[in-house]
C-alpha cells in the first residue's frame, strides 16, 4: 500500500511539473479569444488605445505569451518605446514553440535599441498560440 502511495504522489508531481511548463493558450479560452479578436480589430482600425486595453485584459484572462508580444507592438507603434521593451523581454523569456514570433520580438527589441527606435510599420497583434 505504501509503495502505491509513493507511486501516486510521484505521478502527481510529474503531472504538475508538466502542467507548469505548458504554454498558456488564449485560443483555448473563449473569453480570452473574444478579447483578443476585439483587440486585433481595434488595432486594424487604428484604435491603438482600445487595442492595448483589450490585449491587456486578454492577458489577465489567460497569460498567453503571444499577448505580451501584441501589447509590446501596440506600445511600440504608439511611440512608448520604454514601455514596450519589458513586454518584448517577457515574451522572449516565456516558453514558445513557434520561432517566428520570437524572431519578430527580437527584431522589434533591436529596433528599440537602435538610435531612432523606429516603430514597426504595422501594429497587428500576433496570433494566439
Amino acid at each position: 500500500m505504501a509503495a502505491l502511495l509513493v507511486v501516486a504522489v510521484g505521478l502527481s508531481c510529474v503531472a504538475r511539473s508538466r502542467a507548469d511548463t505548458v504554454e498558456p493558450n488564449c485560443s483555448s479560452d473563449a473569453a480570452c479569444l473574444s478579447l483578443y479578436e476585439r483587440a486585433k480589430t481595434a488595432s486594424n482600425q487604428g484604435d491603438l488605445d482600445e487595442a492595448l486595453r483589450l490585449y491587456k485584459l486578454a492577458h489577465e484572462v489567460k497569460s498567453d505569451p503571444l499577448l505580451l508580444l501584441s501589447i509590446g507592438r501596440i506600445l511600440h507603434k504608439q511611440g512608448k518605446l520604454e514601455e514596450a521593451r519589458p513586454y518584448y523581454v517577457r515574451f522572449l523569456a516565456a516558453p514558445t514553440e513557434d520561432p517566428v514570433p520570437r524572431q519578430k520580438a527580437e527584431e522589434y527589441l533591436q529596433q528599440l535599441n537602435s538610435p531612432s527606435g523606429a516603430a514597426p510599420a504595422k501594429a497587428e497583434g500576433a496570433s494566439p498560440a
